[in-house]
């Protein structure tokens, strides 16, 4: 199955969850995104461009919080299991795997 299809055929199966855990990851942007305002001086101008580089540099963290709260669902659409009837790997929501790549004692020895 290529990637493309498999990440199809996933987003149709989980619309809703994967849809409502899209919009969390992406509000704090969209938020600081809607909250700025014309600057209207030099001083203010820095300001926002200081906004700016915060919300470039921190957005992929958002995303890869998003890819690995959808790692589970994934999975079971590529191993044709429910994801009821499997026991989650590392939490129940499957967020840990985006921090942790399976080598720490904390999250992966549980």
């Amino acid at each position: 199955m290529s990637i493309v299809a498999l990440a199809l055929r996933t987003y149709v199966r989980y619309l809703v969850p994967l849809t409502v855990l899209a919009v969390i990851a992406c509000a704090p942007i969209v938020w600081f995104a809607l909250g700025a305002t014309e600057p209207r001086d030099a001083a203010s101008a820095r300001a926002m461009l200081r906004v700016t580089f915060v919300i470039a540099a921190t957005a992929w963290v958002w995303q890869i919080m998003l890819a690995g709260a959808a790692a589970e669902l994934v999975d079971g659409v590529a191993t044709r299991t429910p994801i009821s009837s499997r026991q989650p790997r590392r939490s129940p929501s499957g967020a840990s795997r985006s921090w942790c790549p399976g080598s720490c004692s904390w999250c992966c020895s549980r």
